[in-house]
């Protein structure tokens, strides 16, 4: 029978071409050599060396069988017993554009998402975010295969809580009140006092109620926004949450400095970073997501890791100030100028579109 001259023969020993090419999977491999599985699977790109097991039956989720034959690319087998809609790929996430954070960050991409994803690699493997924040652009592309991090444990706990126990996430939400004394009672309790849950809940309520939805600790580590005054603020957002835990289960998630992203990321996967920004003023200095400053001798270190990950074959794409600093630390790069609206001033009229650079290697 006729094989596509687009995927040579070689590439699929072991596998039933038929069945490959009449469910039009095909289309998806690229310069990689399949095993075969006793159920119906999509190829798609990991880096996970595995077997094949029980996990296979589930709906959607990731069949754990190995593709032994390709040292450029690997696989996994995601069940397509649901809609090929349905099934996840990796840059074409399954949902994609249909997700919005569960949390309001400072400096999030939610308005800028479109654009970034418009410039994101046709083809890559798994995704990384070692600044992970709201993560507006991992919930727009609801990847197959991501490695989340950031240094703010409590935004950490709350993915993971997200991930791991919606239910009872959702339940302790649904107890909180819109009102100024409670805020400031809740604001108050220590969250190294309290288990995953109830230290996932506090974080999210803090963050849907406090002012401008700003997330900012002092030197102690202490949260200390003020109480936002908001009418009607939605901080059980059932839906959207259960949306965020369904996407999160693909996705590797924890507390790590940015660095940890040299041990994790391969050649052929894509890396996005949003770090906290290079100031432009000196009365721009808000960087207070963590009790530690991410100041210049940070921004160096970051380029380097930029560096040494283009050399390993990543695609990489960086968003920061439109600053000298960030300028010379990338020249030599693709450096492209967006237009951003930011909302965290004391002034309303200070607020508005600025610009801010975006680092491609590609």
């Amino acid at each position: 029978f006729f094989i596509p001259p687009r995927f040579p023969y070689f590439a699929y020993s072991n596998f039933t071409l038929t069945a490959l090419y009449r469910r039009s999977i095909a289309k998806e491999v690229r310069d990689a050599s399949p095993s075969p599985c006793a159920t119906r699977h999509q190829a798609v790109p990991t880096r996970d060396e595995t077997t094949c097991n029980e996990t296979c039956k589930r709906d959607t989720r990731i069949c754990m069988e190995f593709s032994k034959g390709c040292g450029r690319r690997r696989l996994w087998f995601v069940n397509t017993d649901s809609p090929l809609s349905e099934v996840p790929v990796p840059g074409n996430g399954g949902g994609r554009g249909a997700q919005k954070p569960f949390v309001k960050w400072a400096g999030g991409k939610g308005q800028l998402v479109e654009e970034l994803a418009a410039r994101l690699p046709r083809h890559y493997a798994a995704y990384h975010e070692p600044f992970v924040g709201g993560g507006a652009l991992f919930f727009h592309l609801a990847p197959a295969a991501a490695f989340l991090s950031d240094l703010n444990e409590e935004l950490i706990n709350a993915y993971l809580v997200v991930r791991d126990d919606c239910d009872s996430l959702i339940r302790s939400l649904k107890k909180h009140k819109n009102e100024r004394a409670y805020y400031y009672e809740i604001r108050a309790l220590d969250p190294a006092l309290l288990d995953p849950v109830e230290r996932a809940s506090r974080f999210i309520y803090l963050n849907k109620t406090c002012y401008n939805g700003l997330y900012r600790v002092n030197r102690r580590g202490e949260f200390n926004v003020p109480y936002g005054r908001h009418e009607n603020p939605v901080y059980a957002d059932e839906a959207q949450l259960r949306l965020a835990s369904k996407t999160l289960e693909r996705a590797d998630v924890r507390v790590a400095d940015f660095g940890v992203v040299l041990d994790r990321a391969r050649p052929g996967d894509f890396v996005y970073f949003d770090p906290p920004y290079q100031p432009i003023s000196t009365t721009a200095r808000f960087t207070g997501y963590t009790p530690d400053a991410f100041d210049e001798s940070q921004q160096e270190r970051l380029a380097d890791v930029f560096h040494e990950l283009d050399a390993r074959g990543c695609y990489l794409m960086l968003s920061n100030s439109a600053s000298p600093l960030v300028q010379r630390l990338y020249s030599g790069y693709r450096i492209e100028t967006l237009m951003a609206r930011r909302h965290i001033n004391c002034k309303r009229e200070r607020r508005g579109a600025v610009p801010e650079v975006l680092v491609l290697n590609y």
